[in-house]
C-alpha cells in the first residue's frame, strides 16, 4: 500500500471513531445495555487500532495525530452524556469540558 493510501486507510479508522462517538448517545437508547459495552469495546479498539497501524506504517501526520485529539475529546464527552441520562450530576463535567 503507498503512502497516500496507508493515510486514507489510518485517518479512515479515526473517523469511523468519530462518526460512532455521534451515534453514541442516541444508539445508548436502544441497545441493550450488554449489547452497548460491545459497541464501546469496538470503538475503544479503533483508536488503539489507528495509532499501532499509523505507526507501523510510517503515516504519522499532524492532520491523523489532531483528528485522533478530537475523537478522544468527543468520546469522553459522548460517554459522560450517555451516564447523564441515569445520573444528572455527569452534567457538570460536560460543562467544564
Amino acid at each position: 500500500m503507498n503512502k497516500i493510501g496507508s493515510k486514507i486507510f489510518v485517518n479512515s479508522i479515526t473517523m469511523t471513531r468519530l462518526i460512532g462517538t455521534f451515534l453514541m448517545p442516541f444508539l445508548s437508547l436502544y441497545m441493550a445495555p450488554e449489547t452497548f459495552i460491545i459497541y464501546l469495546i469496538a470503538l475503544l479498539l479503533t483508536d488503539t487500532f489507528d495509532g499501532l497501524m499509523a505507526r507501523r506504517l510510517h503515516v504519522c501526520t499532524l492532520f491523523g495525530a489532531l483528528l485522533d485529539a478530537l475523537a478522544d475529546k468527543l468520546f469522553s464527552i459522548a460517554i459522560l452524556c450517555v451516564l447523564a441520562f441515569s445520573y444528572p450530576i455527569m452534567f457538570l463535567p460536560i460543562i467544564t469540558e
